[in-house]
């Protein structure tokens, strides 16, 4: 085809490159202020191109033959012609909710269907149906002047397992994403997967906002979660104007409002309101279905709030027997962790659902070491599949903090002996660096020959997999469940799924001592004595 300022698609012509495209077609389609906004949020050269070179006269008057190149190939695509050497390249992107123009462009409300079956399949999809999809979709996905992602990179520091990281940007915040498990190709997808959760579940994307205080809405007579079971700091104001969501309870598939803040962990980036409380990603799952989203962003809540009831309480745990693991994964880390000079504890700390949960402890013998503690936990139908994930987390992550805290441990002594020093996330991780710090882990190793001893397969759940069952079991003593459908544009074409989901019956998970929420009824239930408020912060990363 021939582009000319006639075709209707912007061209902007500047000394060194051109750029063409896109054409916006219809409402659902990009536009070029939205291309602009990527290049400015992954600090792209070419968005410094575009602001400050010289025009050029294509602005005015232009014509590029392009072969076999139609109209439609500029559906969400920008031709960039470098014209030092007259090299082509497209960007592909999507629509971007902090685009002016774009952003109101709001979405019909989404009733999400799903049926649990009691197939026992863990995964919809394959491992080789989603690397053939993230293929498909990469350079969207990434790319350093509009992809979804900046930069994916192998972090050659974790040399226990395979890990890649993956640098993005929303509008001005700077967020990364991991993967690590036995493979190579397998922890790039799993880096690329766990950003394509927090692309969708940091913001809400082209929803039409819900703007009104809680009285308003019951006014209304609109179906909305009561603020009691939101486990706040202090009681919400309700004259206080918020933006509310959609989600579905799972038991009954009744629709109702929710505060924003407490499924879109970022969203004050896109609505400029100030938060209320604190909120994180814990419950959020991408999967190849809604389904299999909704399971495993059940089992992340169950396990984190395993973790937190076992560490406000003190209750002990039950310490697994490693001669009783079977997995050689398994096996294999624990072996190059005790080469490090690490003591591995591996905790069983499953509850009333009887989904495994698992805690890991690593405690550095080393009296050099930079860090001296470090926590992770998982959950899994499968134990040794809990075991595993846990002590990947915790494996990769010792070694890049040993490095990280060699520079950076002189400047965190103020963390020492002064829990109210924590205030972000990382905080937790480099308080139980320091020794000093320990003394909240003696009421552990204090009793560890205490600890009551338990083999892996004796936790194994005495009701079949499937994800009917392990909703049910799990609704069995929390029959209140929540989820949003945080699925837009991108996920919906991949055929994926994102949901975040809200147990108000379980522990929150929170970092900072400024933004911890405590469920008292949920810790004095587990507690064998008075559940001290005011206790040291969690080690969870």
């Amino acid at each position: 085809m021939t582009v000319t300022t006639e075709t209707g698609l912007p061209i902007m012509d500047r000394s060194s490159h051109l750029f063409v495209g896109p054409w916006k077609k219809e409402r659902g389609h990009a536009c070029f202020t939205c291309f602009t906004s990527y290049l400015t949020s992954n600090g792209s050269n070419l968005a410094s191109i575009l602001d400050h070179e010289l025009r050029g006269p294509g602005e005015r008057d232009c014509e590029i033959d392009l072969d076999g190149v139609d109209l439609h190939s500029f559906i969400n695509r920008v031709l960039v012609i470098d014209k030092r050497s007259w090299s082509v390249t497209w960007k592909k992107f999507r629509k971007n909710p902090f685009c002016p123009e774009c952003g109101v462009e709001w979405e019909e409300e989404r009733k999400t269907e799903f049926h649990l079956t009691d197939e026992p399949h863990f995964r919809v999809k394959s491992g080789r149906e989603i690397s053939q999809l993230l293929k498909r979709y990469e350079e969207e996905l990434i790319d350093a002047d509009t992809g979804v992602g900046k930069a994916l990179f192998r972090d050659a520091e974790s040399n226990i397992i395979p890990m890649y990281a993956i640098e993005a940007n929303i509008h001005d915040r700077t967020f990364y994403s991991y993967g690590r498990t036995t493979g190579i190709a397998e922890s790039r997808n799993a880096a690329i997967l766990e950003l394509l959760e927090r692309y969708s579940s940091m913001v809400p994307r082209f929803k039409a906002p819900i703007i009104a205080s809680y009285e308003e809405l019951v006014a209304q007579k609109k179906k909305v979660v009561p603020p009691g079971r939101y486990i706040l700091r202090k009681p919400l104001d309700p004259d206080l104007k918020l933006h509310w969501t959609s989600c579905q309870e799972v038991g009954t598939g009744e629709a109702f409002l929710i505060p924003e803040q407490m499924m879109y962990f970022d969203n004050q980036l896109l609505r400029g309101e100030t938060r209320f409380l604190y909120e994180t990603s814990n419950g959020t799952a991408l999967g190849g279905s809604v389904e299999e989203a909704l399971v495993y962003a059940i089992l992340e809540a169950v396990e984190r709030d395993c973790f937190l009831v076992h560490w406000y309480t003190k209750r002990l745990p039950r310490i697994i027997n490693q001669e009783s693991l079977a997995s050689p994964h398994v096996k294999g880390i624990l072996r190059t962790l005790d080469q490090l000079g690490y003591e591995t504890y591996l905790f069983d700390i499953t509850l009333e659902t009887e989904v495994p949960a698992v805690w890991v402890l690593l405690r550095n013998t080393d009296p050099d070491g930079q860090l001296h503690l470090y926590n992770a936990a998982g959950s899994h139908f499968d134990p040794e599949a809990a075991i595993f994930a846990a002590l990947v987390e915790a494996g990769t992550s010792v070694i890049v903090y040993e490095e990280k805290l060699r520079a950076e441990k002189p400047g965190l002594s103020h963390l020492i002996g002064s829990p109210e020093n924590v205030t972000h996330m990382e905080d937790h991780v480099n308080y139980y660096a320091f020794r000093e710090n320990s003394g909240a882990f003696d009421y552990l190793f204090d009793r560890m020959a205490d600890l009551e001893r338990i083999r892996v397969e004796e936790m194994a759940p005495r009701f079949p997999f499937s994800f009917k069952g392990i909703v049910e079991k799990v609704m069995e003593h929390h029959p209140r469940v929540y989820f949003t459908d945080m699925g837009n544009e991108l996920i919906d074409e991949m055929g994926l799924s994102v949901v975040k989901v809200f147990i108000p019956s379980l522990q929150p998970m929170t970092f900072g001592k400024q933004n911890e929420r405590l469920n008292m009824e949920r810790l004095e239930a587990w507690s064998e004595g008075e559940v001290e408020v005011g206790c040291e912060p969690h080690p969870f990363p």
